[in-house]
């Protein structure tokens, strides 16, 4: 009865969101680039080289860096499909800005940030999790610090629901300090918020939830639709956050490796229960109804995948990206793999520091979606 029940709400879910998806899907085995999907022209002046005059480094300086082992999320926002971006972080830009990158070609637009420090100062250990002072750009109503810091956002940036409004979740990250140092900080950002009113509030609009069981730079999330949780592989905890209640559950498996920050990406199988996590050293799938945790470092096609995978439901594969034209194709139940030589537009090789949810498929289609450096268009294929 339980499978039957999610899968109907998979089925309602997918029923309201596929035919909202207006953007023209290329042939079968195709790679195409979606027009006007470049994020650069939305980043701030401040990060751009022509703002510091030939007289060093932009203050933000860069703005490639933005996607410094950050990842992102596909999202269906007023109708139309597109990227949620946030990123920055360590030793890349001090950019705390959330982008929005539509699909139709309306062109990229900031949902808050950038913060500009009135002492153009950012690298600092005090305080570890936001800024210190109120930004430049912020209006006179805001009188107490609190923008957050840019952060590598891996695997855990993704677009949620809370309370049934639409919403972005983040969890850890490598922040802007010299060590990176890791957090246990969850933020929310209410994407019903236009860009004044985030502006207008001390965090930007990335209001500071639960602490999580524990501290990370990298970790992996996943959204899971029908329990309206995010489930979260970290260095030293596997969990869920659960957004309506804003409160984190420890899943205590022990035979899970821990101690390392895993630069992983995440696939969910909503119908057959199952978050499988694979990349860095790791790969594993995590049974979401039983909570059972099962190792497949083994397997052989484990060490095949990077950080870049995504969860295909008609096919019932993972698909993975390693830069390039080709797809790798993988079934769980058999173990079964091949390599898809995809033709159309030549595809860039992977941004060095990895892609993370920047790789995802658009729900109920068979198109992967692609966002690879600030400066190029995405990429949309077609599933063979």
């Amino acid at each position: 009865m339980k499978k039957k029940s999610t899968g109907f709400v998979l089925l309602a879910l997918l029923l309201l969101i596929a035919p909202a998806f207006a953007q023209t899907a290329p042939p079968a085995g195709t790679w195409a680039q979606i027009p006007n999907t470049q994020l650069y022209p939305v980043i701030p002046f401040e990060a751009k080289s022509e703002s510091s005059r030939g007289a060093g480094n932009p203050e933000l300086w860069s703005p490639r860096s933005l996607f410094a082992f950050s990842g992102g999320d596909v999202a269906q926002i007023d109708g139309g499909w597109g990227f949620l971006i946030w990123g920055g972080g360590h030793a890349a830009t001090p950019d705390n800005s959330l982008y929005w990158l539509p699909f139709d070609g309306s062109g990229a637009k900031r949902l808050m940030g950038p913060y500009l420090a009135p002492d153009k100062v950012y690298y600092y250990n005090d305080p570890l999790e936001t800024y210190r002072a109120v930004s430049r750009n912020a209006p006179p109503s805001v009188t107490a610090a609190g923008a957050p810091k840019s952060r590598h956002t891996y695997s855990s940036l993704l677009r949620i629901e809370v309370q049934g409004r639409p919403a972005v979740f983040c969890f850890g990250g490598s922040l802007l300090v010299g060590s990176g140092s890791g957090t246990t900080a969850t933020r929310i950002f209410d994407l019903s918020q236009t860009y004044a009113q985030a502006m207008a509030r001390p965090d930007m609009g990335w209001a500071l939830k639960a602490v999580a069981p524990g501290s990370a730079v990298a970790s992996s999330s996943g959204w899971d639709p029908v329990q309206k949780r995010v489930v979260t592989r970290s260095r030293n905890f596997i969990g869920a956050y659960y957004p309506d209640a804003d409160k984190w559950e420890n899943w205590n498996i022990h035979n899970a490796p821990y101690g390392s920050d895993f630069q992983a990406g995440v696939a969910v199988d909503v119908v057959g229960r199952k978050m499988y996590v694979l990349g860095d050293r790791l790969a594993e799938v995590i049974d979401l109804d039983s909570k059972a945790y099962t190792d497949l470092r083994g397997q052989p096609w484990a060490k095949a995948t990077g950080n870049a995978i995504a969860w295909h439901p008609r096919t019932k594969q993972i698909v993975s990206w390693w830069g390039g034209q080709n797809l790798l194709l993988i079934d769980p139940a058999t173990n079964a793999m091949r390599t898809v030589t995809m033709k159309g537009v030549t595809v860039s090789s992977m941004e060095e520091s990895g892609t993370y949810g920047r790789f995802r498929i658009i729900p109920g289609t068979d198109q992967v979606v692609l966002l690879n450096a600030v400066d190029q268009n995405v990429f949309i294929g077609t599933l063979p």
